[in-house]
């Protein structure tokens, strides 16, 4: 049963009782905690009906149903639900029916006794009687037999139910947790798609660790893909080791209407799929005009909001960034279309292109609302040492650092840092190799610049068609920059005879 709905039914309730009995001098409890009921069983009590009427995971899946109950168990214990009065209440839970009774048993009492020291470590808490009293009038404007649609409760019992409530999980780290729905923003081929697939690779597979972004919460996710082809997908991930978790949706070719596709076909294919986790690739799959029109793109944020409370799932979504001008920092009100759909995104980060390399990118986190948001960028370079496309990690830096400077500017840095005398300065300070922050730093201090100007002078020097230099000894040499772990080294090498 939908908890909402649930809550309003009971606030609705005692709101009629009291315009039915506006004599009584004892004050109405306005809020109270529902004890629900599901699948007409037998009704839990106390911890047990909180903890399922609140677990995250969504009712019992078809498959997978002894995940389900470890997880479901491993939250009552933290609770304090009596094991005993769990086991009661599994064995007598439809969708548990073909589970079996030995299995059930096995699963709930190995895991009470394997995590006995976490029995009741975040016990739930009975809610407090909240007198609040209210008018015994109804106002003409209020139906109080229609179902409210919301809800209504004090702080205290916010911050209650907050205690109570399964923690925030790394999907990605702080730019994705569960529940919670995130945005992933990008120009058009900067690899968005490829990030994507990592993402829920990781999600689904044994991997921890993804760009130095943690993942605590596995689940079996729901790819939509709108944007490649079985062969073009293939042409990128072939041989790449994706796990049985990892379910992908297109378009069906044999559909009456392709541009039909509606949250109604999203709920369905999670019931049929078991799926927790999704991911639009991309958002204009669900606008069947543009997402500039607020209508439509409010309307999708608010589809994917009702499905991560309704359902517990998580969403994230790739969205695109218009043209920009160059030097600018990303911030949110480069998302393409409405800026609408980042008021309902609990997360959104951006991936853009760098000046430094023609592969490398950066990841730029610009709302959080649950976690700090990410400092700085973290770039990256995509390539394939792996055998298929993925994305390895340089480090944490500034982003003005990667941001090309405007056409005023790029006249004064040559005129602060001419390349003739950039190159006279390096055989002195390149006898040893050095990172690229101290050779611009070094630099930058000797022509009284900044360091993006000299970037742009050492970007010019290490192209395939720059100058040759001598070094200290009088030995023709290159300067070459190579990537060595998370840091980029400067050097100069000496250039074959021919």
């Amino acid at each position: 049963m939908n908890i909402n709905k649930l809550l309003a039914a009971t606030v609705t309730a005692r709101a009629t009782k009291a315009v039915a009995q506006p004599q009584l001098d004892e004050p109405q409890f306005a809020i109270d905690q529902p004890t629900p009921q599901r699948n007409g069983e037998t009704t839990p009590v106390d911890a047990l009906g909180w903890c399922v009427a609140y677990f995250t995971k969504g009712p019992c899946p078809g498959d997978n149903r002894n995940t389900w109950l470890a997880t479901l168990t491993e939250f009552c214990n933290e609770r304090g639900v009596p094991e005993a009065e769990l086991l009661n209440w599994a064995q007598g839970h439809g969708p548990l029916s073909g589970h079996g009774e030995k299995r059930i048993q096995s699963t709930i009492k190995g895991i009470y006794l394997r995590k006995a020291a976490n029995h009741n470590t975040k016990p739930y808490k009975s809610p407090a009687k909240d007198w609040v009293q209210h008018s015994s009038q109804p106002t003409d404007a209020v139906d109080v037999t229609a179902q409210a649609p919301t809800r209504i409760r004090t702080a205290a019992q916010c911050l209650l139910d907050a205690q109570n409530a399964p923690p925030l999980v790394p999907l990605f780290g702080c730019l994705w947790e569960t529940p919670g729905i995130a945005i992933l923003a990008g120009d058009t081929g900067i690899g968005k798609s490829v990030l994507a697939v990592h993402i829920a690779h990781l999600i689904t597979s044994d991997k921890t660790e993804l760009l130095s972004f943690q993942c605590q919460g596995k689940s079996r996710l729901l790819y939509y893909d709108f944007e490649l082809t079985d062969r073009q997908f293939e042409k990128r991930f072939a041989d790449f080791p994706f796990s049985d978790g990892f379910l992908r949706g297109d378009i069906n070719p044999d559909a009456e209407d392709i541009a039909a596709f509606t949250f109604a076909h999203i709920t369905a294919d999670l019931d049929r799929t078991g799926a927790q986790v999704v991911i639009l690739d991309n958002i204009t799959a669900l606008a069947l005009k543009t997402t500039a029109d607020a209508d439509i793109s409010i309307g999708i944020m608010r589809g994917l909001k009702r499905l991560q409370l309704d359902r517990g799932v998580s969403s994230l979504v790739l969205a695109h960034t218009p043209k920009l001008v160059p030097g600018v920092a990303l911030s949110l009100n480069h998302l393409a279309g409405s800026k609408n759909l980042s008021n309902f995104a609990d997360s959104v980060f951006f991936i853009g292109r760098s000046v430094q390399g023609a592969t490398t990118r950066y990841l730029k986190q610009v709302k959080n609302r649950t976690d700090e948001e990410l400092r700085g960028i973290l770039v990256c370079e995509l390539g394939t040492d792996a055998g298929y496309l993925g994305f390895e990690t340089v480090g944490i830096d500034e982003e003005a650092n990667h941001l090309a400077a405007p056409a005023g500017e790029a006249e004064t840095c040559s005129r602060k840092a001419p390349v003739a005398d950039v190159i006279a300065k390096l055989p002195s300070l390149l006898i040893t190799p050095q990172t690229a922050n101290q050779l611009e730093e070094q630099l930058a201090k000797c022509f009284a610049t900044n360091p993006r100007t000299i970037r742009k002078r050492l970007a010019e020097l290490t192209a395939p068609s720059a100058d040759y230099m001598l070094d200290g000894a009088g030995v023709l040499c290159a300067l070459i920059k190579r990537q060595t772990g998370r840091d980029v080294l400067f050097s100069l090498q000496p250039v074959p005879c021919s």
